[in-house]
Order: structure tokens, then sequence, then C-alpha cells
């Protein structure tokens, strides 16, 4: 049984050497020598500890026990296959000690001397990184500084850092950034620390900076964190982003006009939206626009604010102000108290108003011509304005004024439509507009007459035919009147109209037929009063003739009366009683010429004195049969009443109209109750 085991054991061992040493052959060259010779040195260390086993004190134990191999001092043993194989085992542990020997022992003093030639390379290195970082920390165009993070110390800078903030590395080195005054907004250095702290890291922070010397600048800061033996610092890169700032604010500026001008609003709410952007941009505690009216030669002041002085209330010329200056030559300009003496001196200016420490001005320019000013003044020495507040207003100066002049444009638009809605509600005419297939749609409440519906369900069907053709016609005309007369059904009956049909279905902004509807009603009253009023003259001058004709017959009628009745005393009594009454037949019948008379004289244009009350009398007796039947008539006349000058025909006719119309109105009132007054002085 130890036979067979040793056998198979030292097979094994066999199959296991050769298969490492054949892999270490192939991949020799590849891989690094000392893995394969340690794995082919413990296999030798076993084959040993076997051969071990085999021989000495432990061969004799083991032959002794199984009666097999006798006891030997020699590693090799007896002579047969075992000992082949152990001798094929050593040659193949003395290659792989011979290879041992030859590469991996002089590889380890190799290696240790490349890592000492590699330590002092590293060294070198190092050296010359630190010194292209220093000259790359001091030549940045950035700004460069390196902060402790414990107590925000500053402990170096490079010339970028002196550049923008204006504080030299002497200056710096050793205080706070707030000790030197750069933060405006405090709060954003608290999340500097704050996302350092957390993160280590700090980008796309952008505050604005105090500049040694007062004025302001934007950074774009990134800080990373970083540890120096036991203590931490971090690493800022600031980069002026000023001019970028300063051209998305006039972008926005540009753009919040420009929709401003877009928004429904009155000129005096687009100036303050003006005024509140422009004061995003720069400080304009006091502003004003004054815009140039061509046709009056002056300027009026649509907004303004200011804290001290008193802009005019009404359009003036301004001749010897600032404001006019800038007008007129074109120009913008910022000028101090100095400036502005110099500008007294040369007899360009005068003084007037508050005086200001500082002022700006740029002319509000179109395409075509100057429409005003733009102006700013400060009275303190806080805020003096520079050439970069005059570029900036120079900037958004053009898009101002177009917004002006759009608002105005918009403005005056309104009013002419406030205008003409007024004009057309309060046409006398009714306005409609005739779709192509004769649809009405009212315009003012004249043209409600017609309704809205279709315009010949409206007219009268006798007159249809009328208006058909006449509507056809202006189809066939376009931009000719063309004129038709008719009768519309209402609800109070048929009420005659005139329908001027003008064509405008070709214009773009009408696409209609316009419609002027006219009420004839009125004007066929009219015509009616008119033609009774002629029948009148005509009855006038009729009667003028026949008093006149009666006149003559009727004084020999009189005349031979008056004799007849001056023979009373040779008649009888019943003939004297007849005389009598022919007499008063005849003196009625001259009254009523008379009277005729007077009113047939109404157009005449003679004035004199009038006797009242002959007047109401005769008007009186004109009308007693229109009264007779219909009223019961009162005369109170007054006593001592003067005659008056004016025209007596005249006077009766009115007094004659007054009469008969108050007869008519009590027509239908009681027979009890019906009274007519003839009231004199």
């Amino acid at each position: 049984m130890p036979a067979i085991a040793t056998v198979a054991t030292y097979a094994i061992l066999t199959c296991l050497w050769s298969t490492i040493f054949v892999f270490y052959l192939l991949n020799r060259r590849k891989t690094a020598d000392y893995p394969f010779a340690a794995m082919l040195l413990s296999v030798l260390a076993l084959d040993a500890f076997k051969s071990a086993l085999e021989s000495g004190y432990f061969g004799l134990v083991w032959g002794w026990q199984y009666g097999i191999l006798s006891p030997s001092f020699q590693v090799l043993g007896r002579p047969g296959s075992l000992m082949a194989v152990k001798l094929v085992n050593l040659a193949v542990a003395a290659v792989v000690v011979a290879r041992l020997l030859r590469t991996w022992i002089p590889a380890l003093f190799v290696q240790r001397q490349m890592q000492r030639v590699k330590f002092e390379g590293v060294s070198q290195v190092a050296r010359d990184i630190e010194q292209s970082f220093h000259a790359a920390f001091q030549t940045t165009p950035d700004a460069m500084c390196i902060v402790r993070f414990d107590d925000g110390v500053i402990v170096a800078v490079n010339e970028g850092y002196t550049r923008m903030s204006g504080w030299s590395e002497s200056e710096a080195v050793g205080r706070t950034s707030v000790d030197l005054g750069l933060w405006i907004d405090v709060e954003q250095r608290k999340r500097l620390f704050e996302e350092l702290s957390t993160s280590g890291v700090s980008r796309e922070l952008e505050p604005t900076f105090h500049k040694r010397g007062g004025s302001e600048f934007h950074c774009s800061l990134t800080s990373r964190l970083f540890t120096v033996g036991e203590g931490k610092f971090f690493l800022t890169v600031a980069r002026d982003i000023t001019e970028r700032k300063r051209n998305e604010n006039l972008r926005a500026a540009l753009y919040r006009i420009a929709q401003s001008a877009g928004c429904s609003g009155s000129l005096q709410e687009l100036l303050g939206e003006v005024h509140r952007i422009i004061a995003d941009l720069m400080p304009v505690p006091n502003f004003y626009i004054a815009l140039y009216d061509e046709a009056r030669s002056i300027f009026h002041f649509p907004y303004a604010v200011d804290e001290h002085d008193e802009l005019p209330s009404v359009p003036a010329d301004l001749e010897g102000s600032l404001t006019k200056y800038v007008f007129r030559t074109g120009k913008a300009l910022a000028v101090d108290e100095p400036g502005f003496q110099e500008l007294v001196r040369a007899g360009e200016v005068r003084e007037m108003g508050a005086p200001c420490d500082s002022w700006i001005g740029v002319p509000l320019k179109t395409q075509d011509r100057t429409v005003g000013v733009l102006a700013a003044q400060c009275y303190t020495a806080t805020v003096r304005y520079e050439a970069a507040h005059l570029e900036l207003l120079t900037f958004v100066s053009t898009q101002i004024a177009h917004a002006i002049q759009r608002k105005q444009g918009e403005e005056a638009l309104r009013a002419s439509e406030r205008r003409f809605r007024a004009v057309i509600d309060n046409a006398s005419d009714g306005i409609c507009l005739l779709d192509a297939a004769g649809l009405v749609r009212p315009l003012n409440p004249g043209g409600q007459v017609l309704g809205q519906g279709w315009l010949l369900d409206v007219v009268h069907p006798e007159d249809v035919a009328t208006v058909r053709q006449k509507l056809d016609e202006a189809h066939a005309r376009p931009s000719v009147p063309v004129v038709a007369q008719g009768r519309v059904v209402s609800a109070d009956g048929h009420r005659p109209v005139e329908l001027i049909f003008t064509n405008l279905l070709d214009e773009p902004a009408v696409r209609g037929v316009v419609l002027n509807v006219r009420d004839l009603s009125e004007r066929k009253q009219l015509e009616a009063r008119l033609l009774a009023a002629d029948r009148m003259v005509s009855v006038g001058t009729l009667a003028a003739g026949v008093a006149h004709e009666i006149n003559n017959p009727l004084a020999y009628v009189i005349a031979n009366l008056e004799m007849v009745a001056d023979e009373r005393p040779q008649v009888s009594e019943s003939v004297a009683e007849l005389i009598k009454a022919a007499q008063e037949g005849a003196e009625r019948v001259r009254l009523i010429v008379r009277d005729l008379k007077t009113f047939s004289r109404a157009d005449e244009r003679r004035h004199g004195p009038i006797d009242v009350h002959h007047v109401l009398e005769a008007s009186v007796s004109m009308a007693g049969n229109e009264i007779r039947h219909r009223a019961r008539l009162v005369r109170e006349y007054g006593t001592d009443v003067p005659r008056i000058v004016g025209n007596e025909g005249r006077l009766g006719q009115v007094v004659l109209n007054l009469l008969v119309n108050a007869a008519r109105w009590k027509r239908t009132r009681s027979p009890c109750g019906r009274s007519a007054r003839a009231i004199g002085w």
C-alpha cells in the first residue's frame, strides 16, 4: 500500500511540475519570474520532504512497519523507476534555481536602485511643478488667492488679484476679505464657506465686490479645498465678468423696454417703467424725460421725478437749459459743477433751477429726428456720472425713443378711435355693414333700426324689388354710393328710410358693403308741414284778394244801409229791424274781411304799434268755428294794455295756432272739462 501511495505521489508531482514549467517557459517574457519560481520551489520542498520520509529514521520506521524498502540514508534510494522520477524532479529544480539566480536576484538590486533614482526624480519633478505653479499663479489674468480655511486669512495673492481688487499683495496677505471690504453681500461669503465645508468645491458663484476706491465689479468664483500638512486651505480663482454682466443687463433692459412698449397702458406708465429699468443699471434718483413739440417749438414733461428742482408743469421752450443744449447739439452730455460753469462762461447755457453736482442727458433719436431728451441729475457728491453711464444711456436711448414714439402712436390711434366712435355713435344716420350675402351688422345705435338679420327681411314687401335692384347695382359698382328709398318694418309700423349702399368688399380692412340708413319720417313730416305752409300762404294770398274784392262792394252795401237807416221814420218798424239786422251782418262781413287782411299780411316785414286786444279778438274770431265744437273759450284780458311794436299779422298767426292746437288737444277730454283760455295783458 505505501509503495502505491509513493508512486502515485511522485506521478502527481511530476505532472504538476511539468505543467507549471511549460506555462513558465511560455510566459516568462510577459510575466515576472518570481511568482513561478516560488511555486516551483514549493513543489521542490514537498518532494524533498517526501524523500526525507523515505530515508533516514522515517524510512526505518516505514520499512519496519510495512516490511518494504530496507533502511537507507541515500536520498535517491535504490536504482529503479522511483530513482528516474527523482532525477527528473531534481533536474527541473536545478533549472528553476539557475533561472532565479540569473534574473530574480539581480532584479532585486536593480529595483532598489531604480527606487532610489525615482525618489530623486520625484523630488526634482516636485520642485519643477512648484516653480511652474508659481509662474502660472502669478501670470494668469484671472485673480487667484490662497486662503486659510479656518479663519479666512489670505496667505497668497497674484497680480491679477491686485489688478482686479486694487489691493497689493503686501496689503492683502494676512487679512481677510471682510477686512478689505470686498464683499457687498456677506451672505454670499458664508455660502462659499458652507459649500467648501460640505463638498470641498464651490462653483458658479457670481458675487459683486467693492473695488478699492469705491467702484464695483462682478466676478465668477471657483474654489477648491486642499490640505497641506494638518492645515486646510482653499484656492479661489476669480474671473472678471463685469463686461458680460453689463451686456446681459443691457440686453435685459432693452427687452424689458420693448416689452413695456408693447403692453397696454399710458405713456406715463411706460416712462415710469423706463425709469425703473434704468435704475437697475445705474443710480438715477432724479430722472425726467422732456419731449419736443415741433408744432409749437416747446418741451413738455410727460414724466419727471426730482427731489429739489421744480420742473415746468406747463410746456416751455427751456432756452438756456442743459436739456435744450443736448437737444440742439444732438450729443450726449455728462457734466459736473465745474463743467457746467464752463458751459455758462461759454454762453451755451445759463444757470436755472436748483444747482446739482452731476448731470447727465442723452438725446432721444429715431431714424429721422430727435424727439426729446432723457436726463438725470444728482444733488450730492455720492454719485458722479461718468463715461460708462453716458455710454449705457446712449445705448438704450434709441430703444426708449422708439418705445415712446410707438406709445404716442398708440395713444393717438386710440384717441382717433374714440373720436371716430363718438362721431359714429352720435351720427343721425344709422350705419351698418353688410356681408356679400346681405346679412346686416349694425355699427351704431342708429343702425339698430334694421336689427341683426337679413336686409330684405326688414324691407317692406312693396319695396323689396327696388332695394334688391339697388343692392345689385352697388355690388356691380365698387366704391360708388348707390341710393335707394323704401320702407322698413318696425315695431311702430312702416318707417320711410333712405338707404345708401357703398361697396367696400374689396377693401381688406372692411370686407363688406357700408350701408347708411337715414330715417325719413321727420323729413316727410317736415315736407308735409312745408306743403301745408305753402297752402296757407296760397290761402292767405287768396284771402287777401278775396278780402279786397269783397271790401269794395261791401262798402256800397254798408253805405246804402246807412242811408236807408237814416230814413227810418219813413219806414215801418219791421223794415227798420230788417235794416238793422242787415247792418249787423254787413259789419260782421267787414270784420271778417279785416281779419283776413290781418292774417294775409303775415309775411310782410312791416313793424309798428299793435293793439294786443285787437289781435287776440281777431284770432278768436278766426278760430271760433274750430273751438266752438271742441272747447269753451274764456277771455281774460287785462286793462290799460299799452301798444307794442311788432308785426300784427305774424302775432295773430301765432295766437291762432295756439288756440287751434289747444282746442284739438282737448279733444279727448270730457265736455264738462274742456276749456280754452285766451289770456291778455
